[in-house]
């Protein structure tokens, strides 16, 4: 039961990333958008690896270094986005793209 819970947050969470997605203009709400569908995708992941009878230890494992590897990249993203506010003064993704040659 408490498996068929967690399954349909992380749906909900990932629908809620592709809304905001969907309907956002602004680079931090992406950023936040992603974030919200990745621990949503590792929710999933880890869910699915203490469903077996033996707990696996490689998929917990697995679901440390993915985690790592998104705070990493969360931190390049923001840096990208503190460059281009730092540049241009927005963080509107309608103004940026005006911006292309």
């Amino acid at each position: 039961m408490i498996h068929l819970i967690v399954f349909i947050t992380s749906l909900i969470m990932i629908g809620v990333g592709i809304v905001i997605l969907l309907s956002s203009k602004n680079l931090i709400k992406y950023v936040m958008a992603l974030e919200i569908m990745f621990q949503a995708g590792n929710l999933l992941f880890f869910i699915t690896s203490i469903s077996k009878t033996p707990p696996l230890a490689e998929p917990i494992a697995t679901m440390i270094i993915l985690i790592s590897v998104e705070a990493c990249a969360l931190a390049v993203f923001l840096s990208i986005i503190l460059v281009l506010y730092l540049r241009f003064r927005s963080l509107d993704v309608s103004k940026l793209r005006k911006l292309r040659w």
